[in-house]
């Protein structure tokens, strides 16, 4: 199964731009769970605006952490209407480019070099800012295992209608994703990929312990760790499904796993359309195979025929319908 970049393309080619156009610039985009951006390029700098429809759940539980380890080179500022974060990048942070001349070609070059190289890591960063916003939660619970400590539960909403649950201890932690898809196909895809993933598992050495649970059911480990949630309900289409991280899974480097926590959903949701794609292409294939099938054994319609006849040195033209071979048989007898 394939993974899915973190790293929105058009954020990130869209800051590049903006850090080279003329001021009063600005450019929105999207992106999965109803997140959505703003770039905004003034002369002092370029400024970046954030939103998210679980803000406030998610953004107090390892928010400012993770501005601090992500983006120090930026400073908070006030959101406006309809975001929840603000950050700005002053132009100060930027090398400066000469003003290009004949004589200073070769220095306007090896600037305007430096300049892209420098724009390009603020890019890379704030293209992965919804990865690093939802990520945090887990890279709070994995600094405290590596720091040989217990961070505090977790729970918060990443998807409408969806519910995460992060249990620490020591040595590991279990992550319980509650899953709900609307429509019953996506829901079937969901059954059959969920269990491959379970499939997958006893395949490969030292993979993170991955449970289907009963559909219909509440872990009874989220109803005794997380008695007084108001989330913990039957009515989740695709039920529960736990993953369990350890300890060896975060070293040297936990920002894969935290990649691939954070962006479970979108990939449950890439392969449910690839797996729709690929059905409707094998039943298009078959339909054109059918159609062939159906088009040779369609009866041949008799074509009409005519002749020309020449009466002495006039020509006339005299069309005659040629007879069919039952009727001239029948005449011969």
């Amino acid at each position: 199964m394939m993974n899915l970049d973190s790293r929105n393309d058009l954020l990130f080619k869209g800051f590049k731009e903006t850090a080279l156009l003329v001021d009063n610039y600005q450019l929105t985009a999207g992106d999965f769970d109803g997140t959505k951006y703003l770039l905004h390029k003034v002369s002092e700098g370029i400024s970046f605006s954030f939103s998210s429809p679980f803000f406030n759940e998610v953004y107090p539980i390892n928010g400012d952490a993770m501005i601090k380890k992500y983006y120090s080179d930026f400073d908070k500022i006030d959101a406006p209407p309809g975001y929840d974060l603000s950050l700005f990048l002053p132009m100060a942070k930027l090398p400066a480019l000469p003003q290009k001349t004949k004589e200073n070609a070769e220095e306007y070059k090896r600037a305007h070099q430096e300049f892209e190289a420098r724009v390009s890591v603020y890019a890379e960063e704030i293209s992965r800012f919804r990865r690093n916003f939802f990520a945090s939660p887990y890279e709070k619970v994995f600094d405290a295992i590596l720091a040989g400590k217990v961070s505090e539960k977790v729970e918060y909403t990443q998807h409408e209608n969806e519910r995460i649950w992060i249990l620490p201890s020591e040595t590991q932690v279990t992550v319980f994703f509650a899953i709900h898809f609307k429509d019953p196909t996506d829901q079937s895809l969901v059954k059959l990929i969920l269990n491959e993933l379970e499939e997958a598992r006893r395949h490969v050495n030292n993979a993170p312990a991955v449970a289907k649970l009963i559909e219909g059911q509440v872990p009874d480990t989220l109803k005794r760790e997380f008695p007084a949630s108001k989330h913990i309900n039957t009515s989740y289409s695709n039920g529960y499904i736990s993953i369990t991280i350890f300890k060896p899974h975060l070293t040297p480097s936990y920002l894969r796993t935290s990649t691939m926590l954070q962006g479970f959903r979108q990939y449950i949701h890439y392969h449910i359309c690839a797996s729709k794609t690929y059905l409707h292409g094998r039943i298009r294939k078959r339909l054109n195979n059918m159609l062939k099938l159906l088009n040779e054994a369609k009866y041949e319609t008799e074509i009409k025929k005519s002749y020309r006849s020449l009466k002495e040195d006039n020509v006339t033209v005299v069309f005659q319908e040629e007879e069919k071979i039952e009727d001239v048989m029948k005449k011969r007898a």
